[in-house]
């Protein structure tokens, strides 16, 4: 497998892939090769090709692509490098408020959520909340997301109010501007059964009947 480097065609190897050349100004070929070269198991590879589609096309979502296949397998760490290394590339050239910058800070998050580390992920939603809302959108997926996030950080640690301040707050808000993602509604719904459910604690506020509830108060 080869692609066109800066000092030249870089052979990779990679078995039962055809050899071709890629120029480095092309981000979409470098994000396409990107994908091939990762799910060869050349990371390494794909990164450094995932970089050049970023510098020449800084708003692209490459790493957000790479890292959302590497979840998918259950490779949290990767995706995680993968998005801490997009995002430190996109801020250096679209600056920190960047809709593109936002956009990854988000998948970040929810990489970092999923990994149960929600402390972090809340944290750096808190950090780029306002510029979301200024720049996305309240009703935008991410800033809700970022929202929800938020919300059950306050869950786990025991701010019963504040969280179901919070997540009411994102469901009403993507209620009002049009039908919410279904990312949103269970999201939101969840937390506002576990916290529901902490607050009543008897057999029939569990938190299962409590989502079943909410889902049907939804409809």
């Amino acid at each position: 497998f080869f692609f066109q480097a800066e000092d030249g065609i870089r052979d990779y190897k990679v078995t039962g892939v055809q050899t071709c050349a890629l120029p480095i100004y092309n981000h979409r070929a470098n994000w396409m090769m990107a994908s091939i070269l990762d799910a060869a198991g050349e990371t390494d590879a794909a990164i450094e090709l995932a970089e050049r589609s970023i510098r020449s096309n800084p708003i692209t979502q490459v790493f957000s692509d790479l890292a959302g296949a590497r979840t998918l397998q259950g490779d949290d760490a990767v995706a995680e490098r993968m998005l801490r290394r997009g995002l430190e590339l996109q801020r250096e050239r679209l600056g920190p408020e960047h809709k593109s910058v936002l956009a990854t800070v988000g998948d970040l998050a929810v990489s970092l959520r999923h990994q149960g580390r929600l402390d972090e992920a809340a944290s750096l939603c808190a950090e780029s909340l306002d510029a979301m809302r200024r720049e996305m959108g309240e009703a935008d997926p991410t800033t809700l997301s970022a929202r929800l996030i938020i919300a059950a950080a306050a869950s786990a640690r025991g701010d019963l109010a504040a969280a179901e301040e919070a997540a009411a707050a994102a469901l009403k808000t993507a209620r009002e501007k049009g039908r919410p993602t279904e990312a949103v509604a269970v999201n939101a719904t969840v937390i506002l059964a576990e916290v529901r459910s902490e607050e009543h604690t008897s057999e029939l506020q569990s938190p299962c009947n409590l989502v079943c509830r909410l889902l049907l108060e939804k409809k």
